[in-house]
C-alpha cells in the first residue's frame, strides 16, 4: 500500500508539471471554488453550445470520465458521469440548464456516489460558465464551481483537485481553439 502511495504521490507531481497552473482553486475549511477564464474568438452562441451540447462535453472531458444521457427536455437536461482511477470510482448525476438571454450554463449535482472514503465525500457542487463579450470579435468564458466536501480535504485532494481542473481547463481552451 505505501508504494502505491509513493507512486500516487510522484504521479501528481509528475501531472501538475505538464499543466501550468491557470485556474484558481480557494479553499475555505470544507469549501473548494474553482475559477478560471477562457478568452476566444469563437461566438457567444458558439461557446454556449460548447458548454452546454452534451455531444461536446465528451469532446473536452477527461478520457477516464464516461457520460450518460438521463434525461433532456428543451434547455435542460441530466447526465450521468463515472470518474474511474486505478480501483477509485465515482459515479454523479448533474442537471445542466443554459440560459440563452443571459449567456450561461449552469450546472449542479444531483448525486455522488465513490467506492472508497479516501477522500472527502462531495456534499454538493454547483456552478456555471458565463459568456461575456469583452470586444467586437473576443468573448470570455468565465467558469466558477463551489464544491462543498464531508470535511475539510487533506493536501492530496487539493493537489489531484488542481490536477485535475487544469487538466479540464487545457481540454476546454484546445477544444475551443480548434473552432477558430
Amino acid at each position: 500500500m505505501k508504494k502505491v502511495g509513493l507512486l500516487l504521490i510522484l504521479f501528481l507531481f509528475y501531472m501538475n508539471s505538464l499543466y501550468a497552473e491557470k485556474i484558481q482553486v480557494i479553499l475555505k475549511d470544507n469549501i473548494c471554488e474553482i475559477k478560471f477564464e477562457i478568452i476566444t474568438s469563437c461566438s457567444k452562441s458558439l461557446l454556449l453550445d460548447i458548454c452546454y451540447q452534451p455531444h461536446h462535453l465528451k469532446n473536452f472531458l477527461d478520457s477516464e470520465i464516461n457520460t450518460k444521457l438521463a434525461e433532456e427536455k428543451r434547455n435542460y437536461y441530466k447526465l450521468q458521469y463515472e470518474y474511474q482511477y486505478l480501483c477509485y470510482v465515482e459515479k454523479a448525476v448533474f442537471e445542466r440548464r443554459i440560459l440563452k438571454e443571459d449567456s450561461i450554463v449552469e450546472f449542479k449535482m444531483i448525486s455522488f456516489d465513490q467506492n472508497f472514503n479516501l477522500f472527502p465525500k462531495v456534499i454538493s457542487s454547483r456552478g456555471y460558465y458565463k459568456i461575456q463579450s469583452i470586444s467586437k470579435n473576443k468573448n470570455r468564458i468565465i467558469y466558477y464551481e463551489k464544491i462543498v466536501l464531508s470535511e475539510k480535504p487533506s493536501w492530496l485532494w487539493v493537489k489531484l483537485a488542481k490536477v485535475q481542473y487544469n487538466k479540464f481547463y487545457s481540454r476546454l481552451k484546445n477544444y475551443i481553439h480548434t473552432f477558430e
